[in-house]
This record gives C-alpha cells, structure tokens and sequence, in this order.
C-alpha cells in the first residue's frame, strides 16, 4: 500500500480506538453517505431535480 492509504488507515482505526470493527462500520457508512451524495448529483446534472425513491449501491 502506498503511504497516503497506510496514514488514512491509520487514523481510521485511532478514530475507532483501535477496533477494527467499528472503523470498518464507520468506512462503509461513509461510503453510503457519500455514494447517495454522488447519485443526488448525477441525478440533478442529468435531469435538473433531485432523484425520487430509495438510492441504491448498484
């Protein structure tokens, strides 16, 4: 892994107290929140308004 990845790790699991777990529950939270984020996006330069119903990952 390159430097930059080990340092946000890192700091992901200090965040967590050391509990791996909880860092990754924490990651992948983030990556919904900012993966809905992207699709309201999307939706609103492709169409001009915000998307309706559930956000799906896939």
């Amino acid at each position: 892994m390159d430097k930059n990845l080990d340092e946000a790790v890192e700091a992901i699991l200090a965040a967590a107290d050391g509990d791996a777990r909880l860092a990754l529950r924490g990651t992948l939270a983030e990556m919904v929140k900012l993966h809905a984020e992207l699709a309201h996006l999307y939706a609103i330069s492709e169409h001009g308004k915000k998307p309706v119903g559930k956000l799906s990952l896939h």
